[in-house]
């Protein structure tokens, strides 16, 4: 009787199985730095990840926040997935939901330093609240039935109206290009349940033709990205802000510019409202060859939130936004006060009938 005849044979590991030993020793790993030993987080809060859970923000092998994770896990977890180490110029507050103090806070990914919004967000935790609601209220107004389709917020900056589109349970389509701000714009996402499915992020500028451009933003405003499409207007532009702003400029990433038509089909993909705020750059988006397809579509907002950015910082309409104002004019809609719907116009005006600080409203009724 040979020797293997008295030894039981025991079976190894398929190949498979030896993967799935990795992957779970693996998500233990994962998880005990996470925790950092925390006995106050139970292990009933953390269940297995199930096959079909989406990656986090595209993180390959690594699994979305579970529903049944504490609030300080789930914030630990999301730092700890996208990179964010106490040393970074990142930190999570909590803001109020324009619904009211009755509804729970939103988790919100600012920068912790000085910056204009997020010091304001940190400090009050709402940013243009009565602007934002009144946008919310003329936009159920005009879509009878509820609103269908996505919210779209071009210049996302650091998301504080993607967030509330999102608490209000609305897909949303974020235009951002500063890689800062979609850091933050990801991060926002994984901290709140549910708004990870509905967000969908777009790193780009938008324009009239495609091009690679510098964002270039203040010190003061870390967020609130300028587009300077060439090397002389560069020059030019910091030279001016020089002259205008003890604040120092500077160069925060390269971006690619495409236009509103190349990523947006309203025949598809319906946009029952929009926000703008790019610094001056609208006329660029709303002109005929950067966005003709997109208000083509029967699917185009109903209401449109923007600035006038010359007007208010140049004294100036004509350097763009009496264009870009005329043209939405011409596609059908009004100009109109943002707190006061009364006030509705259809010739452009920078009056206070129909502008608010640096905002104001176009609007369309639905057919």
């Amino acid at each position: 009787m040979g020797f293997s005849s008295i030894v039981s044979p025991r079976r190894l590991p398929t190949p498979s199985q030896w993967l799935n030993i990795a992957a779970t020793i693996s998500i233990l790993i994962l998880l005990y730095q996470i925790l950092g030993h925390d006995s106050s987080l139970k292990v009933s809060e953390i269940q297995a990840p199930s096959k079909n859970q989406q990656n986090c923000s595209g993180h390959k092998g690594l699994k979305a926040p579970l529903p049944q994770m504490s609030e300080r896990a789930r914030q630990s977890y999301c730092l700890a997935i996208h990179g964010v180490t106490a040393n970074d110029n990142v930190q999570v507050v909590d803001v109020q939901s324009i619904r009211g103090d009755k509804y729970p806070p939103i988790k919100m990914a600012i920068y912790k330093g000085d910056d204009i919004v997020s010091k304001t967000l940190r400090e009050t935790g709402v940013w243009e609240l009565y602007l934002l609601q009144r946008f919310w209220d003329r936009t159920f107004t005009l879509n009878p039935g509820g609103p269908k389709g996505y919210f779209l917020d071009i210049g996302a900056n650091v998301g504080y109206w993607t967030a509330q589109a999102l608490g209000l349970g609305f897909s949303t389509i974020s235009v951002e290009p500063l890689p800062s701000n979609i850091q933050l714009l990801q991060l926002t996402a994984c901290l709140n349940p549910g708004f990870e499915e509905k967000l969908t992020i777009m790193p780009f500028g938008l324009g009239t033709e495609p091009a690679t451009c510098h964002v270039v933003s203040s010190d003061n405003n870390l967020g609130d990205g300028h587009t300077v499409c060439s090397e002389e207007a560069l020059t030019t532009f910091l030279a001016e802000q020089r002259l205008k702003t003890p604040e120092q400029y500077s160069i925060r990433s390269s971006m690619e510019i495409v236009r509103l038509d190349d990523i947006i089909d309203t025949e598809i993909t319906p946009v029952f409202a929009l926000k703008i705020d790019v610094e001056g750059y609208e006329q660029h988006v709303f002109s005929d060859e950067g966005s003709s397809v997109f208000f083509t579509g029967s699917g185009n907002p109903s209401v449109i939130s923007a600035e006038v950015y010359h007007c208010a910082t140049e004294k100036n309409c004509d350097n763009g936004d009496r264009q870009y104002a005329e043209q939405l004019m011409k596609r059908g809609y009004h100009q109109e006060h943002p707190l006061q719907d009364h006030n509705r116009s259809e010739t452009f005006s920078y009056t206070s009938d129909l502008v608010w600080g640096m905002d104001t409203f176009f609007t369309k009724d639905r057919k």
